[in-house]
């Protein structure tokens, strides 16, 4: 069994166990955008960070992900895209990516429902904030390779844990 195939496995071993009020999101999985050839808007994601897409949609394509949701930056959607295309999901761009407006419309419009949410190095610590109350810290300038997962339990305490992922070679 690969690598992949095993933390899918783990990953579904976890949900399962997991206890979830019913009003709740499942799962939101958060990711920072993959490796980006600028700062522009516009910029695009070099070719390791292409690969590190391709490999978040192989990781991720078993999750039973019904929302995604990304900024409006470029790196941020492509990164999203291949997953997006896979599952036939139209992605939600919210404006530089916005936690409180990104948290707000995931809890409203998906509360039953495992989401993606595609963000930034700001961004994502405090998504992670929001759902469990914790802070945790801002990925380095270099790292593009975390997934933290959050359980939503209806309570206002949600448990996390954060994984790595790398691309495909």
């Amino acid at each position: 069994m690969n690598g992949r195939r095993i933390c899918t496995v783990i990953l579904a071993l976890i949900f399962a166990c997991w206890p979830v009020r019913a009003e709740a999101q499942k799962a939101v999985y958060l990711v920072r955008h993959a490796e980006k050839a600028g700062d522009a808007l516009t910029s695009p994601l070099t070719e390791k960070g292409g690969r590190r897409a391709q490999a978040l949609a192989q990781l991720l394509k078993d999750a039973g992900i019904k929302a995604i949701y990304t900024s409006n930056f470029r790196r941020t959607q492509l990164t999203a895209k291949p997953l997006a295309d896979q599952l036939r999901i139209t992605p939600k761009a919210i404006t530089n990516g916005d936690a409180d407006t990104t948290f707000n419309e995931v809890r409203r419009d998906h509360p039953a429902e495992i989401v993606l949410v595609v963000g930034h190095s700001n961004t994502i610590p405090a998504l992670v904030k929001k759902w469990t109350g914790k802070d945790v810290p801002a990925p380095e300038e270099s790292e593009y390779d975390f997934i933290y997962v959050v359980v939503p339990t209806g309570t206002g305490q949600a448990g996390w844990f954060r994984l790595r992922y790398q691309p495909c070679d």
